[in-house]
């Protein structure tokens, strides 16, 4: 059973990772020029625009804001999703088990919707949307090979 230890900042390092990067394309580059995009739409009607126009510039442009530091503003609103995890995880053939403190829970891997490989790290996503990240480091080399044969993009 390997140990699993993830501080605070490596959760914060990999949820900006996966909001970022961890998307589709489409989603991915949205979200990377999306928000300065809106703030230029929203500075262009409000200043070069005719009058009407000037509310729905200053509207885009805070809304561009917003769009720009969402991920930022998830991080200090929501400060409990980023707290140090410790748990041990073991993988076996069809299943894995994970177990913190007193609580254990046992998963088929065919109940991932999907199990990606990023630099470092695993990425196996629930139906729910929750996301169980398992760092490459803290795996054995049999533990890996077991994920990579199930690795579902």
């Amino acid at each position: 059973m390997s140990q699993q230890i993830l501080s605070k900042s490596e959760r914060i390092r990999l949820f900006l990772r996966e909001y970022y990067l961890g998307q589709t394309a489409w989603i991915k580059t949205v979200r990377l020029v999306g928000g300065p995009l809106i703030i230029g739409a929203g500075a262009e009607f409000y200043f070069n625009a005719h009058r009407s126009l000037v509310a729905y510039g200053g509207f885009c442009f805070l809304y561009g804001i917003y769009y720009t530091l969402k991920p930022l503003l998830i991080i200090a609103v929501r400060p409990a999703l980023f707290q140090s995890l410790n748990f041990g995880v073991k993988i076996g053939v069809a299943e894995l088990k994970f177990q913190e403190a007193d609580a254990e829970l046992v998963v088929q891997f065919k109940a991932f919707k999907s199990i990606r490989w990023q630099t470092g790290y695993y990425a196996l996503k629930l139906p729910d949307k929750a996301t169980i990240y398992l760092r490459t480091d803290q795996l054995t080399e049999e533990e890996k090979g077991l994920l990579n044969k199930h690795l579902i993009v």
